[in-house]
């Protein structure tokens, strides 16, 4: 197993917002992300992801992510089933 925890973007931005207010009553940045168990990498990219949004907005950008994966998936297999019907028919 690799030891690598998963959060959902609501406990995500509950995470950091948990920072931002310990760091808003004098707290250090790196005591703040230690105490909400975050590393300091992961920190700054989950703020550079969900920086700015609430918890609930999390969840609608965690569903229209999945959504366009979704979607990539679909059309690529389309594009392929097509490039592979017309290779056919050209041979």
């Amino acid at each position: 197993m690799s030891g690598r925890k998963w959060h959902n973007p609501e406990a995500v931005v509950e995470k950091l917002n948990a920072v931002r207010a310990m760091t808003r009553r004098g707290v250090s940045a790196a005591e703040a992300m230690a105490s909400v168990g975050v590393s300091q990498a992961t920190y700054y990219r989950w703020r550079a992801q969900y920086g700015s949004l609430r918890p609930d907005q999390a969840a609608v950008v965690r569903d229209l992510r999945l959504e366009n994966s979704r979607l990539r998936r679909l059309l690529l297999d389309v594009a392929g089933d097509h490039h592979d019907q017309s290779f056919s028919q050209s041979t």
